[in-house]
């Protein structure tokens, strides 16, 4: 069985290409050119033009965050394993 290795590419590389597609070379011409699927060229300009170039790409296909949806997931997390800790407990969080 062959295994096919995915190709990895940089911030860096994926802004000049989003940026080349917007400054008039088609989506189909980069693929091409550079052997990168339509699909996945079409995915950085989405990414882009929906999030910006600060939140675009931040790797490992992980959605970047802002700071404050950051604390929220704190915060969530935090109040699960209190709700949890108060239920395993039997500590009355009313005081009754």
């Amino acid at each position: 069985m062959h295994m096919v290795h995915r190709r990895k590419f940089d911030k860096q590389f994926k802004l000049e290409v989003v940026q080349r597609s917007l400054g008039g070379i088609t989506v189909k011409e980069l693929s091409e050119e550079l052997g990168i699927h339509v699909g996945v060229i079409s995915r950085w300009r989405k990414e882009f033009l929906d999030s910006g170039e600060d939140l675009s790409f931040p790797g490992h296909g992980v959605e970047a965050m802002t700071e404050e949806q950051k604390k929220m997931g704190v915060f969530t997390k935090v109040c699960h394993w209190l709700k949890i800790y108060l239920q395993n407990s039997h500590i009355n969080p009313c005081g009754h």
